[in-house]
């Protein structure tokens, strides 16, 4: 069996899945879904080429997936979404998903398996991460284009009025949660690759998220873009000479953000100011506490609520729609004056243990915090690593305000599956490149 083949084709199911679905967008029937259907066709498409791959080399897949703690975590978490199935509300919405998020079990299982896919990943700046960083340039110029009121592209009628950059990922929150992982990319490509084009990357990337205006999400990018320079610090000796380079990328955060809010009016600093605000009536008890970020304090504690009910296994995937609705239109009406559709726990972590059950999120938790420590050992050695792991932490702080969504959760599976995988080097690296850098 040639697993160097096999590994490579590996790969190029990983950078089709990072380079392509982003940019996968289909506005030319106005009928249907223009962003998530397409991306679910995508995914499915790619990740079926995956277990192509595992089915044809079946007889040695102890090479391609390991059994460690990690995977067997990742196991306990599958154990229990399934069993969770049993317990769903109705369990076609669970297998399917809901009408503009489409991410049932089905797409939690792609998720998984491209997690595994990218596991066997050797990680290259020259090849992978500059990949992922010209798709989110692209992603990011559309989104800021759209901000200033340009946008070739004809819009559904629910987008319509938008002024807020959503891109092609249908929603300025997606699109935040997909820039807070691409920022650090861009940062260690300029500064231990020396690339002066990611410098400028990092620029649209970062006044694409600031066009957003999304605060969840624009504090996920203060994680990824702080948390990468307190590596290089604590690990300075592996590091030397990226001082420079850091204060540059910084000094182009603060003209980027200063520029910004000036244009917009002051509008950045006063919504960023509006998240002190919301604390503060959410501690004092306000009349305006539940409708403090954005509704998220009601949601918050209504969920919680039903995770009392059915701690063990949840309300099924995609589920919370039904019993939110059915127990709490009454408060909604005397809170907001009307009732909406609360099919998301808008915390990624609460929405976990509702659909799921309270297992099943330690179970995911536990995955996590293994990756997070394995990539915290890697960090000595490979410098790849450093980007990956302040990606990663960036989006789980975005993920405590924010909803998971097949527009980028793919993405952020992958990037668990590569602090978690075998590696960097450059053996069979892929070859998309721009620009010139060399090694630290």
């Amino acid at each position: 069996m040639n697993f160097g083949t096999t590994n490579q084709r590996i790969r190029q199911v990983v950078a089709a899945a990072v380079f392509i679905i982003p940019l996968v967008y289909f506005p030319f029937n106005p009928n249907c879904d223009y962003f998530y259907n397409p991306k679910v066709y995508a995914l499915t498409f790619i990740v079926s080429i995956y277990v192509f791959i595992l089915f044809k080399n079946r007889n040695s897949l102890d090479n391609l997936i390991q059994i460690d703690r990690i995977n067997k975590a990742l196991f306990a978490y599958f154990c229990l979404i399934t069993i969770s199935l049993f317990f769903a509300q109705d369990i076609f919405l669970a297998l399917q998903g809901g009408l503009g998020r489409e991410e049932g079990y089905s797409t939690m299982i792609m998720y998984m398996l491209l997690f595994l896919a990218a596991r066997k990943v050797k990680i290259h700046e020259e090849g992978l991460f500059n990949g992922i960083l010209i798709s989110a340039c692209i992603v990011s110029v559309y989104g800021i284009l759209q901000y200033y009121g340009f946008d070739p592209i004809p819009r559904d009628f629910l987008r319509a009025s938008w002024q807020r950059s959503f891109s092609t990922m249908g929603n300025p929150n997606f699109l935040g949660s997909y820039l807070v992982l691409i920022l650090p990319i861009a940062m260690h490509l300029f500064v231990i690759r020396k690339k002066a084009l990611a410098g400028f990357a990092f620029g649209i990337v970062l006044l694409c998220l600031l066009s957003t205006f999304t605060r969840g999400t624009w504090l996920g990018g203060i994680v990824s873009i702080c948390t990468y320079p307190i590596i290089l610090f604590l690990y300075r000796d592996k590091y030397p000479g990226t001082l420079r380079r850091v204060v540059v990328i910084m000094v182009i955060s603060g003209i980027i953000v200063l520029g910004f809010n000036f244009q917009t009016g002051n509008l950045v600093f006063s919504r960023f100011a509006s998240i002190s605000n919301n604390a503060v009536d959410v501690f004092t008890s306000s009349e305006l506490a539940e409708k403090a970020g954005a509704n998220r304090i009601f949601i918050w504690k209504r969920v919680i609520e039903l995770i009392t009910m059915k701690p063990w296994f949840g309300f099924g995937i995609e589920n919370l729609a039904i019993p939110f609705g059915k127990m709490y239109s009454a408060d909604m009406t005397r809170v907001f004056g009307y009732t909406m559709m609360v099919d998301k726990a808008h915390n990624e972590y609460l929405n976990i243990a509702v659909s799921s059950g309270i297992p099943s999120l330690f179970a995911y938790v536990t995955f996590i915090i293994l990756i997070i420590k394995k990539g915290i050992t890697r960090l000595h050695n490979e410098h790849s690593t450093v980007p990956l792991l302040s990606a990663i932490l960036g989006y789980l702080v975005q993920a405590f305000f924010n909803i998971s969504v097949v527009s980028v959760a793919y993405m952020f599976w992958v990037f668990l599956g590569l602090l978690a995988g075998d590696g960097s080097g450059s053996e069979n690296t892929f070859s998309f490149r721009y620009g010139q850098g060399q090694e630290p």
